[in-house]
């Protein structure tokens, strides 16, 4: 129970905004066959559909920076409203031209705008926590995201193959509702006139903390601050390791069992994900928040490369969904403390904006990994394709954990960015 009782004593508005993630978790229905849309519905190659995720990846990266920039100037619930539903219209717009190219250019469309909404509502939860709860305010909503997609692909994969017009209709419903929820649930605590210049609230808007209020560029500032640019860099490699789940391993399924059993499978293996997140993050995050997040994440690095590897040597079908336990546990550790680690190095002018950086590097990693493993696997079969990706992660955690030991060995132990000692 005492997994479950670090939930406890929350600020209401975090459990509401908590409640808006779940059901927009639950509408991320499309994305997840993304790659099998791509090949085989519309026709295109492997390595075309690679650069429509570059395409939709970059998108997805202007949409999260104009949101987070938006945010910090205009509030945060205006922005989001809006956001959410254009996102909505523009669903059900898709559902008149389902399973057709046309609807191409409503997905990208979609897609940028509700990339904007996300950091959204991670800021709000920055605002909302007291910064000593803000572990469990983060791995809360992320939990409420994964708790919406266990739902959301399952029916997705149902619904895909023969009633792809319906799946739109749903998802644009699903969107409707979690944004009404936010408007009538919720109260924005960005605070106008300070706000208005610094995008914090006002209790939270003490800019005469040294490094706490800044001006400048995002990315300079993002420089300046050593450990958390390796960290955001990692997430973009570690990114494109983790996207090939949502490209090669469908094409891969379909190779196997047929393009029929290949969108049910990854429905259910999406599912399986979201479960062993929700049941797995009250485990893992009383071992990751008592360490540093940069090696928690070298750490997590070793499962995506035991996981991912995996996949170049199973056959049966229950091995498929044993590999997404082990490199899920790794996303866990990765996406539980990222939020945190991100607030307590941002300054408070740039709060919407930093935790932007999040969803900028996933999509990113999301963009660029699928065009490289498209033109590998010109010359690569998937399973020499799963072992390059399995050694890129293993490489990566290793020089983040050599960024870890530099860092600890150049600030004290008293810095927001130490770790906290196990009898904490």
């Amino acid at each position: 129970m005492s997994h479950i009782n670090q939930f406890r004593g929350l600020p209401k508005q975090v459990y509401y905004i908590c409640i808006v993630r779940v059901i927009i978790g639950t509408g991320s229905m499309i994305f997840t066959f993304y790659s099998l849309l791509m090949t085989r519905i519309f026709g295109f190659s492997e390595f075309q559909a690679g650069l429509g995720f570059l395409a939709l990846a970059l998108s997805n990266v202007v949409g999260a920076i104009a949101g987070g920039k938006l945010a910090d100037h205009y509030g945060r619930k205006r922005v989001y409203m809006v956001c959410n539903t254009l996102t909505a219209v523009f669903y059900a717009l898709t559902a008149t031209v389902a399973g057709t190219r046309a609807m191409i250019p409503y997905l990208y469309i979609s897609s940028i705008i509700g990339s904007a909404a996300f950091p959204i509502l991670s800021a709000m939860v920055a605002d909302s926590a007291p910064e000593d709860r803000r572990t469990e305010s983060f791995s809360l909503l992320y939990l409420a995201n994964n708790l919406g997609f266990a739902v959301g692909p399952a029916i997705g994969g149902l619904l895909f193959h023969n009633h792809m017009d319906i799946l739109f209709l749903v998802q644009a419903a699903i969107y409707m509702a979690g944004g009404l929820f936010l408007q009538f649930a919720t109260t924005d605590m960005y605070a106008h006139g300070v706000g208005k210049e610094f995008g914090v609230a006002p209790e939270a808007a003490d800019i005469t903390q040294p490094g706490r209020g800044a001006r400048g560029n995002t990315f300079r500032l993002l420089y300046e601050r050593k450990p958390l640019f390796a960290f955001i860099t990692a997430l973009v490699l570690l990114s494109m390791c983790y996207q090939m789940t949502g490209f090669m391993l469908p094409l891969q399924l379909a190779d196997r069992f047929g393009m029929y059993e290949a969108s049910r499978y990854s429905g259910l293996i999406w599912t399986t994900n979201a479960l062993c997140v929700v049941f797995g993050t009250p485990f893992i995050i009383g071992y990751t928040k008592k360490r540093h997040q940069l090696r928690t994440t070298a750490f997590a690095t070793a499962l995506y490369c035991v996981g991912f590897g995996m996949y170049a040597f199973v056959r049966a079908v229950p091995m498929f969904f044993v590999a997404v336990v082990v490199w899920t546990a790794g996303e866990i550790m990765i996406s539980t403390g990222a939020g945190v680690f991100i607030a307590a190095n941002a300054p408070l002018t740039h709060r919407a904006r930093f935790q932007s950086l999040y969803d900028m590097a996933r999509s990113a990693g999301r963009g660029l990994g699928p065009p490289l493993f498209g033109l590998l696997l010109y010359r690569l079969n998937y399973q020499q394709a799963w072992v390059i990706n399995g050694l890129a992660c293993l490489v990566i955690g290793l020089s983040l954990y050599a960024v870890y030991r530099w860092d600890r060995s150049v600030n004290s132990p008293d810095t927001v960015n130490a770790e906290r000692s196990d009898s904490a």
